[in-house]
């Protein structure tokens, strides 16, 4: 049996390290929200929460015998949801400060928070700063109240938008919203709205997620007692070309897909190392970790969370080959980073890149890919799903459904 604990043992801390800590309390359940949430919660429920997640950084601190000579540098913490700002901001402090027993933060240390917009949230901002959090995530999704209201998601106050960031601001802390692009009901006008006041607000950073249905969203489960009007593909091509237009002509560049930033300062350091395909370690239910070229699910909710901590036991584990690992860099830097250096990609991997390098010459042949010297891009958005489909096609079954999911 896989033992994420001894696998962390292995892990070298002269790389550095990014930690995702999934906190899945969350008082509503989004029609498009795939994570695992916990809608009914007590302070007993997110106390029992807490204590898992510090048992488990001792558990991993205890495996790698770390001291302050062999400990990792920390250099992105990203709290994600559910709601993190369910917790305090002592709360979050208090989990910060256990990461220092795996490793030491980095002086430019990127600690984000995703946040729901709820009207005294400002409120707390201050708090959270002073908790050690400089980077806030507001998923606003859409300002249309019947937009929202279709996937089961509170209206959002643009006032209360715009208070919320402008207080990050005030306080030196980076700020990114996000809106969804193909919400049931929407419309390509309604959403170009929605990004038009969003720019009004002026966030540092922008982005717009592509409306999933997925297996364990609640849109999937209800796709036929509940069926809604949505953009069809040719017309969520052409509004996310007149989206680009508009965020670009309001000084913001796309630094990586759907990501929108004014400047390099406001760029996501986590997700671009996860993108470039860095250590990652996944602390609480239903978080991912990519180590050791090894992709791991933590178990699933918080029950079998906290029973495997003793055991280190994980709900899905797949080891890649060096060809496995070609592939998914491959596909991170087509899809997510925009561009994919293949000379490089071929120095690394030698010969386990020769079947992913055909597969690239294919797709270039084909016009679905441009070459351009050593770098290749994909030719247009919408051939994105061929491009994932023809690269994951021929990986390990377990692999190709993490690739494509």
């Amino acid at each position: 049996m896989f033992d994420r604990y001894q696998d962390f043992s292995q892990l070298s801390p002269c790389n550095p390290l990014h930690v995702y800590i999934h906190v899945p309390f969350c008082p509503r359940k989004c029609r498009f929200c795939i994570y695992y949430t916990i809608r009914q919660y007590s302070d007993y429920t997110i106390n029992s929460y807490l204590q898992a997640v510090i048992s488990d950084i001792n558990r991993l601190a205890l495996a790698h015998n770390l001291d302050s000579e062999s400990s990792f540098l920390l250099t992105s913490i990203y709290f994600g949801g559910g709601s993190p700002n369910v917790l305090s901001a002592s709360e979050i402090g208090i989990l910060l400060d256990n990461l220092n027993l795996i490793g030491e933060f980095s002086a430019d240390a990127e600690i984000s928070m995703e946040a729901f917009p709820e009207p005294d949230l400002y409120r707390n901002l201050i708090d959270y700063k002073h908790n050690g959090v400089n980077r806030i995530s507001i998923g606003v999704q859409d300002f249309n109240a019947s937009v929202l209201a279709a996937s089961r998601r509170p209206a959002v106050s643009r006032q209360d938008v715009k208070t919320l960031v402008d207080t990050c601001k005030n306080l030196d802390l980076q700020v990114n919203v996000d809106l969804i692009l193909g919400l049931p009901t929407q419309t390509r006008s309604g959403f170009l709205g929605s990004l038009e006041q969003l720019l009004a607000i002026g966030p540092n950073h922008i982005s717009i997620y592509r409306y999933i249905s997925g297996p364990y969203s609640a849109a999937f489960r209800l796709r036929e007692s509940e069926p809604f009007t949505k953009l069809e593909r040719g017309e969520l091509i052409e509004t996310r070309i007149a989206a680009v237009g508009m965020l670009e002509h309001a000084g913001y560049h796309e630094y990586a897909a759907d990501h929108f930033v004014q400047s390099v300062a406001s760029q996501c350091m986590h997700e671009l190392a996860e993108w470039r395909g860095e250590d990652v370690l996944g602390i609480g239910p239903g978080s991912q970790s990519f180590l050791i070229n090894h992709l791991y699910r933590q178990m699933p909710n918080l029950k079998s969370y906290r029973e495997h901590i003793s055991d280190g036991a994980v709900s899905g584990f797949v080891a890649l080959t060096n060809t496995d690992l070609c592939r998914r860099i491959a596909l991170l830097g087509l899809t997510k980073l925009m561009s994919l250096n293949v000379d490089l990609l071929q120095l690394r991997f030698e010969d386990s890149a020769y079947s992913v390098l055909k597969d690239i010459g294919r797709l270039v042949g084909g016009g679905y890919l441009r070459r351009d010297g050593d770098e290749v891009r994909i030719t247009a958005s919408e051939y994105m799903p061929r491009v994932m489909f023809e690269l994951s096609n021929f990986a390990n079954p377990e692999l190709r459904q993490k690739l494509i999911s």
